[in-house]
């Protein structure tokens, strides 16, 4: 069961750059966790609830996201073994409508995967300066929560929002993307 407590004011503000999901909070930039941390390889647990300390971890993430030019980030990357991700794709390709801003995805998992599969060098915060060139499912099904608790089911058709949803993803399982393909730069 999921409970979003009846006070939660959401508003998504943009202010020099910077997202704010909550206005009313005050984000802290928060340490991200590297390799060879052995916290990235542990599963993170579901949030059953949106509470003030949840609305405070979305706000700290995107903060702290966007200071290190991230575009994706997974809260066991700052610590925290919760299945919480936040994302920040530029709109370089047909998105769904959902991914076309600063977006949150709660207790996400993949669906589905397609049979094609696509090449991408990535990078993750959690291992500064490496890049590996991974082989991924082209198109994927994902369930989620919203920052509200609305349950969403979207079909990903590829591009860097596949990537990064897998990507992200795995953290949340315990699983870095070094395991997803081959050393491209150190």
């Amino acid at each position: 069961m999921f409970v979003l407590e009846s006070n939660v004011r959401i508003r998504i503000v943009l202010i020099d750059k910077l997202i704010f999901v909550f206005d009313y909070l005050k984000p802290n930039l928060l340490e991200l966790v590297t390799d060879p941390s052995p916290l990235l390889l542990k599963k993170s647990s579901e949030i059953s609830k949106i509470d003030k300390e949840t609305e405070q971890l979305i706000s700290d993430m995107f903060f702290t996201m966007r200071k290190n030019n991230g575009v994706g980030l997974a809260a066991v990357q700052v610590g925290v073994l919760k299945r919480v991700i936040v994302m920040d794709i530029p709109n370089l390709e047909d998105m769904p409508h959902y991914f076309l801003k600063p977006c949150v995805m709660i207790n996400a998992s993949i669906r589905s995967y397609g049979k094609d599969f696509m090449s991408f060098d990535e990078g993750c915060l959690s291992f500064p300066g490496l890049s590996i060139h991974t082989h991924r499912p082209r198109k994927i099904v994902v369930d989620f929560l919203d920052h509200e608790g609305k349950k969403h089911r979207e079909k990903i058709h590829g591009g860097i929002l596949s990537i990064c949803i897998q990507h992200e993803i795995d953290h949340t399982n315990g699983i870095i993307f070094t395991t997803k393909g081959d050393i491209v730069q150190e």
